[in-house]
């Protein structure tokens, strides 16, 4: 599909997301603030994460206590090609030993998603996905723990993996109001 319009599908498919989780008489226009962070200005009692990818589309809506992130991804062998920007060996090693039932292409993928994730919830001004490195791997609760030095915290993601695609979300702050929908 051309890009333009697996964009214009992917659009739909958020739009489309929202009428359902919102409702289905609301039109609801998007923004992005300074950062880049989507939002929905007509309701500033949430915050949201979105993302897209070959065709896929991913959002997550949180009560405005919560920092979301979602990341959707198909399976890319480019990734092995950038694993320098976002994996260190000795993190790789560690998911290699905590899921061996995963292939190179879904691990690799899978922590690509979950740094990806990681960087919608915080934003850190460098842009670098080392920010975050990986604690703990579970595949049996689908989650994964990144800690993130700078702000002395960690951030729980988790993952659903699909044939053709997987997705990965997480939230930070305190949930006070109401569980994350996605």
């Amino acid at each position: 599909m051309e890009r333009r319009k697996r964009k214009a599908s992917e659009e739909a498919a958020i739009g489309a997301m929202l009428r359902a989780l919102l409702g289905e008489a609301q039109s609801f226009e998007r923004a992005h603030d300074a950062t880049g962070r989507p939002f929905l200005p007509e309701l500033p009692e949430r915050n949201m994460s979105l993302s897209h990818a070959e065709g896929c589309a991913a959002l997550l809506l949180a009560p405005s206590s919560l920092r979301p992130g979602v990341d959707v991804e198909t399976y890319r062998p480019q990734l092995y090609e950038v694993a320098s920007r976002y994996l260190t060996e000795a993190e790789w090693e560690k998911g290699r030993r905590l899921a061996p039932q995963l292939t190179e292409l879904e691990l690799r993928t899978l922590l690509w998603s979950a740094k990806e994730t990681a960087f919608k919830v915080f934003g850190p001004s460098d842009a670098s996905l080392h920010n975050f490195v990986l604690k703990t791997l579970t595949p049996q609760e689908q989650t994964l723990c990144l800690r993130y030095p700078r702000e002395e915290t960690e951030l729980v993601v988790h993952y659903e993996l699909r044939p053709d695609y997987l997705f990965t979300f997480g939230w930070h702050g305190r949930l006070s109001d109401a569980t994350p929908e996605h």
